[in-house]
């Protein structure tokens, strides 16, 4: 499955809790299960295992999102 996922901040998130840590962890999970996770968040984030696309704003996120998703899930 094609799932991308929407976070408002950066992630991995340093020093602090909140959706992004919950965001990641459930892309990388879902990675890890063999699913195709693209991950749309602040620029600065990375994820080994996923497709990362930066977004600064809530239209760039939008714009961001693959054509051939299945899922989009929005965090925030």
């Amino acid at each position: 499955m094609r799932i991308t996922q929407v976070v408002a901040g950066v992630v991995p998130c340093v020093g602090y809790g909140g959706t992004e840590p919950q965001a990641e962890w459930l892309a990388t999970e879902l990675a890890r299960q063999g699913h195709q996770v693209t991950l749309i968040a602040r620029p600065g984030s990375t994820n080994p295992l996923c497709e990362i696309r930066h977004a600064s704003s809530r239209e760039d996120a939008l714009a961001a999102i693959p054509a051939a998703t299945d899922v989009a899930h929005f965090h925030g």
